[in-house]
């Protein structure tokens, strides 16, 4: 592939605000997952097997190009699944004839591919430290490049401040959500912050939970720590309190 190509399919990455290399472990007998701008033989693995899939190429070279973006997102929709151009561990089980996972599994959905409404302004969620298994409820308040939550009772709030041992702070930990039957791969910090909508919750202010992809309000930088989570978080299962 020739470097303009490569520049594209770099760019391409950035404006899906996706981040490469952070996907749960795939099971075994497939390749890694991947995205655009991705290169090596788990994308080359992916490439094969859409050719034989009838989803044509024009290369499978082992570099995640625009043609292997189209090709994927044509699968993903015929399929049923969350066209977002990354092949993840559920389009990969789908993809290479795997059994899917059985309802409840956990998801890492990319926050600018869907995620940021899976979890609707004003719902009220299950969440679940991933390190502690410390689970409590929260309610969605707002939040555009990431998710913005309140804990929604005081005994909710007890138990956050528990799982962050006793002292608040700006600590990135993994958390899985969830809502309506899915369990959703995140992370969250501890810090609370701004304003708030729940006035007797315990907390002042709100805190953040961040999917894959997603941003800081003001820099609209993606947070390392914060995807290290919640790659560490797709790795989980939900566990019933």
């Amino acid at each position: 592939m020739n470097s303009g190509t490569a520049r594209k399919a770099a760019s391409l990455a950035l404006a899906l605000g996706l981040i490469v290399g952070v996907d749960a472990v795939p099971a075994v007998g497939l390749p890694q997952p991947s995205g655009p701008g991705d290169a090596g033989t788990h994308v080359r693995a992916l490439q094969e097997r859409l050719l034989i899939r009838g989803y044509g190429l024009g290369e499978t070279e082992g570099v995640f190009t625009w043609e292997t973006l189209g090709a994927l997102m044509d699968f993903q929709a015929d399929h049923g699944l969350l066209a977002d151009g990354r092949a993840g561990r559920d389009t990969l089980l789908v993809l290479f004839g795997k059994a899917l996972d059985r309802e409840g599994a956990t998801e890492m959905p990319g926050w600018y591919g869907g995620g940021s409404e899976l979890v609707p302004w004003g719902a009220v969620f299950r969440a679940q430290d991933v390190r502690t298994g410390i689970t409590f409820n929260a309610r969605r308040m707002g939040g555009y490049s990431h998710l913005d939550a309140e804990p929604l009772t005081p005994f909710d709030t007890d138990a956050m401040h528990t799982a962050y041992g006793g002292e608040w702070s700006w600590d990135r930990r993994p958390l899985l959500i969830r809502y309506q039957g899915r369990v959703l791969a995140a992370s969250m910090n501890g810090m609370p912050h701004g304003f708030s909508t729940i006035k007797d919750n315990g907390m002042p202010g709100h805190f953040c939970i961040h999917f894959l992809g997603s941003r800081g309000d003001g820099s609209q930088r993606v947070s390392d720590t914060h995807q290290a989570c919640v790659a560490e978080a797709s790795r989980a299962a939900w566990k019933e309190p």
